[in-house]
């Protein structure tokens, strides 16, 4: 997988015309990408890039490698994204809070949190007083969603 990841910043390096270019646009340190191209070299056998403190060309094997490695890495991010992931959460979540704490922290974090995972749904139970466990009948509480239970 290593030598995937130096692939990807060769052709980071080759797309974007530069090491330092390279470096803004995958967020990372010029001494990485530098190593990174580096390595690959070396694995490789063969100079892929001539570099000056001013331009950056392409070897004749540096070219063969991109007119390859391009489409193929292309491929892989398309196949990854396509790719379900277990890692996203997904199920119900309750939330029982107070009124107040529900309209001013709540109601952002929980509108931020399901725009992230659509797979989670959430039942909230809003009431004023934080130590109700059940609808009480002051009027102002919200009553818990239908499915909703309390244990």
């Amino acid at each position: 997988m290593k030598n995937l990841d130096d692939l990807a910043v060769f052709v980071a390096i080759a797309r974007s015309g530069g090491v330092s270019a390279a470096s803004t646009k995958l967020r990372l340190p010029k001494s990485s990408v530098s190593r990174a191209l580096g390595r690959l070299e070396e694995g490789m056998g063969v100079r892929l890039v001539h570099h000056t403190t001013r331009r950056l060309r392409l070897s004749s094997a540096g070219e063969a490698l991109l007119a390859q490695a391009e489409p193929l890495l292309s491929a892989l991010e398309e196949t990854l994204q396509q790719t379900p992931s277990a890692e996203l959460p997904s199920g119900l979540l309750r939330i029982t809070c107070t009124t107040d704490f529900g309209a001013t922290v709540v109601a952002d974090v929980v509108t931020r949190f399901t725009a992230r995972f659509p797979a989670v749904q959430v039942h909230w139970w809003l009431c004023c007083r934080s130590s109700c466990c059940r609808p009480c009948r002051c009027g102002w509480c919200t009553r818990p969603p239908a499915s909703y239970r309390p244990r």
